[in-house]
């Protein structure tokens, strides 16, 4: 029991840690919406829009967008083979208004992941200054682009944001949440813009934006084509290459509901955990290791000692329930900011259950050598081309 006590004392400690980071990040993780400027156009905008089968959002997307408070800024639509009402529903838009163009996606080359090389193809059509990429469901505040136009005028080669989420099952209140209190509880946000190592990143291809300088610079996504996590591989290479990333809070400016039903939550977790842990087993590991210390074992070790009145104030009482109290600041933080309701620390382990359960099922995926997104079987250990449902053998 002594090794156990002192292993909850090393917990308490690193839950401190991670308590003061979640502090501190209620100040370094601004909102895009501060860098909103006023004032006439400066530069121009590119506001560039993979879209895959995309029907029941994208309608939501260009409306918001076709209300941006901006002069000089074009909207362009790739319609990424979709068979369903995607490219219809956009074509409607580009015919009634003039920022608006829809262009057809190429067919996906050996040795490219889908969306990178359907942003590649948008890089090529964009006229912008600056290029901003956002995904089909998204919907963003009339002053997005003079947020962004903003945070570029502050010194910024590149800025992303993490938008609003919004949540409408229980699949999606069970991990959504999770993903993004990660970033806020475990990143040191500030040290995103202020240090130059790419070990220090986050960025979110919901909304990615950058000078069309940096963009060359970086080599595009063309150099990223093979990545699960484009947008993070392009942060990184900004940073290596010298050029400073501004990582926003997209909260009021940009929101989102990524997925709408458990199975899509299931598949598109699946395809990013592995990714988001490093590739690596190591790191994946350690991290699950760290969540299930922090934040399953308190509850499990307090009900436990409670049910069969075990002796040991501190071990068994006292030390769950201050590793308790600091998830519950955590997750009240970060809801506050989030906008999710203040019950989400109540079922925060069983948030943390159903990511390890996921990350395990993307580890699987991994090892496999496969993996499914968007129709299409995306190998993952071979440099083989990724393949329609239809064109593959077999779907890992």
């Amino acid at each position: 029991m002594i090794v156990f006590f002192w292993l909850e004392i090393v917990c308490c400690v690193v839950a401190l840690i991670v308590t003061a980071n979640t502090i501190s990040n209620t100040h370094a993780f601004r909102r895009l919406s501060d860098f909103a400027v006023a004032g006439a156009a400066t530069l121009s905008v590119s506001v560039l829009i993979p879209a895959r089968n995309e029907e029941r959002s994208i309608g939501a997307c260009l409306d918001s967008l076709v209300r941006q408070e901006y002069d000089d800024y074009e909207i362009i639509v790739l319609d990424d083979g979709s068979n369903d009402r995607t490219a219809a529903i956009a074509r409607a838009y580009a015919a009634s208004v003039s920022t608006v163009r829809v262009e057809a996606g190429q067919a996906l080359p050996p040795g490219w992941f889908g969306k990178a090389f359907a942003c590649d193809q948008l890089a090529s059509l964009a006229c912008g200054d600056i290029l901003i990429f956002t995904d089909a469901d998204t919907v963003h505040a009339p002053a997005m682009i003079r947020s962004v136009v903003g945070a570029v005028a502050a010194s910024a080669d590149v800025v992303t944001a993490f938008p609003e989420q919004e949540i409408g099952s229980w699949s999606e209140a069970l991990v959504v949440p999770f993903i993004f209190f990660t970033i806020w509880a475990m990143l040191p946000v500030g040290r995103v813009w202020s240090d130059p190592s790419p070990r220090v990143i986050a960025a979110n291809g919901q909304l990615l934006a950058f000078t069309r300088a940096a963009y060359a610079r970086i080599g595009g996504h063309r150099a990223v084509r093979r990545s699960v996590l484009d947008d993070m591989d392009l942060a990184r290479r900004a940073k290596r290459h010298g050029l400073r990333v501004r990582l926003t809070d997209g909260t009021g400016t940009v929101r989102t509901r990524m997925y709408r039903t458990a199975a899509e939550v299931w598949r598109g977790f699946s395809k990013n955990a592995y990714a988001l842990t490093g590739a690596s087993p190591g790191i994946g590991f350690g991290f699950a290791l760290l969540l299930s210390l922090l934040y399953v074992l308190p509850s499990v070790v307090l009900v436990f000692g409670f049910a069969t009145g075990r002796d040991g104030v501190w071990t068994w009482r006292i030390l769950p329930l201050i590793l308790i109290a600091l998830m519950v600041v955590q997750n009240g933080i970060v809801a506050r900011r989030m906008r999710r309701p203040f019950w989400q620390p109540v079922v925060h382990p069983l948030c943390v259950v159903c990511f390890l359960i996921i990350l395990a099922n993307s580890v699987r995926w991994h090892v496999w050598g496969g993996m499914v997104w968007k129709d299409r079987v995306y190998p993952t250990r071979e440099s083989a081309a990724p393949a329609a449902i239809g064109e593959a053998e077999e779907a890992p």
